[in-house]
C-alpha cells in the first residue's frame, strides 16, 4: 500500500467524501446525485475531490470495497486443526460475525441493496459474497467437494448467497428487530441442512 493511501489526511477526506454520498443518498437518487454536491457535503472543493476519484461512480465503487473488504478478514468457520472438517460451532460463529458486520454498516447496506438506481451495486455485492464462499469451500480440500464440479460448488454458493441477501435485505426493511445471533442461529438452520445434503456429508 502507497505511503499516499495510507496518509491519514488523505484517508479523512475519503472518508468524508464517502460519508457525504451515503448522506445524500438518504436524500436522492444516485443518479441525481453531482461531484458538486458530494464535495459541498463533505465542505471540500471540487478539485480536491478529483484528487482521490475518477467521478462519483468510482467514490462509489470504492466505499463499497472498502466495507466488503472487511468480510475477508473474519474468522475462518474451518477448524484449524482439521481445516477439513466443516465444524458448526465455528460456522455459527462465522455467520453471527457476517450479521454484525451488516449492523456496523446498516446505513450502507440499506442504501446499497434497496435504491433501485443501485441495482447493479446490489448484484456486485452477491457476487462478492460467492467469491468469498467459493474460496471457502475450495479450502475444504474434501473428497466429496473436490469432486463437485466447477458449476456444481458455484450453485451451491449461489443458492447460499440468495438466501444471505434475501435475508438481509429482510432484516434491514424490518429494522433490524432481531439481534446478529439471532439472524445467524435462523440462516444456520434454513440453509446448513442443504449444504451438507449438497455435498453429501452425514448430518
Amino acid at each position: 500500500m502507497s505511503k499516499k493511501a495510507t496518509d491519514p489526511r488523505v484517508l479523512r477526506t475519503r472518508k468524508l467524501l464517502r460519508d457525504a454520498l451515503m448522506s445524500l443518498l438518504h436524500e436522492q437518487s444516485f443518479d441525481t446525485i453531482t461531484v458538486q454536491q458530494i464535495a459541498d457535503r463533505a465542505t471540500i472543493n471540487r478539485a480536491t475531490f478529483y484528487l482521490h476519484y475518477a467521478d462519483k461512480h468510482d467514490l462509489l465503487t470504492q466505499a463499497m470495497q472498502d466495507i466488503l473488504d472487511e468480510l475477508t478478514l473474519l474468522p475462518t468457520p474451518l477448524s484449524y486443526t482439521n481445516p477439513q472438517q466443516m465444524e458448526p460451532q465455528r460456522l455459527q460463529a462465522f455467520f453471527v460475525e457476517i450479521f454484525r458486520h451488516v449492523e456496523q454498516h446498516a446505513a450502507f447496506y440499506d442504501i446499497m441493496l434497496t435504491d433501485g438506481s443501485l441495482a447493479t451495486f446490489a448484484v456486485k455485492i452477491q457476487e462478492y459474497v460467492e467469491q468469498i464462499g467459493i474460496k471457502w469451500l475450495a479450502r475444504t480440500a474434501r473428497d466429496d467437494v473436490v469432486r463437485l464440479s466447477l458449476n456444481g460448488q458455484e450453485i451451491i454458493i449461489s443458492a447460499v448467497a440468495g438466501a444471505y441477501m434475501g435475508m438481509i435485505r429482510w432484516w434491514l426493511k424490518a429494522g433490524m428487530p432481531h439481534p446478529p445471533e439471532y439472524m445467524a442461529d435462523q440462516f444456520m438452520q434454513l440453509m446448513l441442512p442443504g449444504i451438507l445434503t449438497a455435498l453429501n456429508i452425514p448430518q
